[in-house]
């Protein structure tokens, strides 16, 4: 005898399917959400245990060191992560040192996604105002051997001579003629001061174009004068097979030689092991003509970011070979050891 069909009937039926789908669906999501964490867990243990991330991080710390005159990388060391879609990402404290002490001023974010081509980064001041716009004037045309400018005025000389003699300060400088590291440590020395950073001339202008050239003519008695964004020495890094950093170690007038040779190797390194990586990191900056003109010519500086109490920079008024005088931050004293 067949069952007579009915409303409730079909309700019934409706509502079992239903609880049915809804179990299916459920047990899906379920299954999905447990291969995905596996998935996951399984790809951060597995990228944990390679050295990609701390290859990242070395490679975006040492950008840090070498483009950016006033601040420098972390000396802790860091790793970076990796997402499901396989961006590999790390965050880089940054730091500025005023004085002798050392203050957290933002964060370089870089992000590597599979296409290394496509790498971003950035860097983010925790107060946009604390970004320095240091700037640092070759002492002749690169091409010409013109003697140039350096648009000096006495302004920075006066801030200086203004302020409290109870504070520090950094300030940035170019020079009259080109030296050897080792010659500007003999030019500053007997100044209580500590340098930072030094502008290097790479064969801009001559052997490459730079990324950019800043050519002022100030008409006003002043001259010409062009400015590049160079790649600067500082402290040094050593660098073990695993891309960890082994030892670290602040440019003085006695590290100075070995703080030449650890760059030039960096840059081999980093350029041998992974040149992809490196133009992307560096925005090209023509890796291969830097390192060939460090080979063949050596360091040349042309100036140095330093700091120290404000009234002995100010003694550096003393130094003729020193123009193109500039202020950055000025704080409280702390130039204690």
């Amino acid at each position: 005898m067949t069952e007579k069909w009915s409303e409730d009937k079909e309700k019934k039926i409706l509502r079992k399917y239903r609880y049915t789908l809804t179990f299916r669906i459920i047990a899906v999501g379920l299954m999905l959400l447990t291969f995905y964490i596996i998935y996951v867990t399984a790809l951060s243990i597995t990228y944990d245990k390679t050295s990609k991330g701390e290859k990242l991080t070395t490679y975006a710390q040492l950008y840090i060191d070498w483009v950016y005159p006033d601040v420098s990388s972390s000396y802790t060391p860091l790793s970076a992560r990796i997402s499901p879609n396989l961006t590999q990402s790390t965050s880089i404290p940054v730091q500025r040192e005023v004085g002798k002490e050392r203050i957290i001023v933002g964060e370089f974010e870089v992000e590597k996604p599979v296409m290394t081509s496509f790498l971003k980064k950035r860097l983010d001041f925790h107060n946009p105002q604390e970004q320095s716009d240091f700037r640092f004037y070759v002492p002749t045309h690169p091409e010409s051997g013109e003697p140039l400018s350096a648009g000096d005025s006495t302004a920075s000389w006066e801030t200086l001579d203004k302020i409290h003699e109870g504070t520090v300060a950094e300030m940035a400088f170019s020079t009259e003629e080109y030296f050897s590291p080792e010659e500007l440590f003999e030019l500053l020395e007997g100044y209580d001061i500590k340098v930072n950073w030094m502008p290097l001339y790479m064969g801009e202008m001559k052997n490459f174009d730079p990324y950019s050239v800043s050519g002022f003519d100030y008409g006003n008695g002043f001259g010409e004068s062009i400015a590049f964004e160079p790649w600067g020495l500082t402290h040094g890094r050593e660098i073990d097979e695993d891309y960890w950093i082994g030892s670290f170690f602040y440019m003085s007038a006695g590290s100075v030689e070995e703080a030449q040779v650890l760059m030039l190797e960096n840059m081999k390194r980093i350029y041998q092991d992974d040149s992809k990586l490196t133009e992307a990191m560096f925005s090209s900056g023509n890796i291969e003509e830097r390192i060939e003109f460090l080979e063949d010519e050596g360091f040349i500086v042309y100036g140095a970011v330093v700091t120290g109490p404000s009234k002995e920079l100010l003694r550096l008024q003393e130094i003729e070979e020193i123009r193109g005088v500039q202020i950055g931050e000025i704080t409280h004293w702390n130039w204690v050891d």
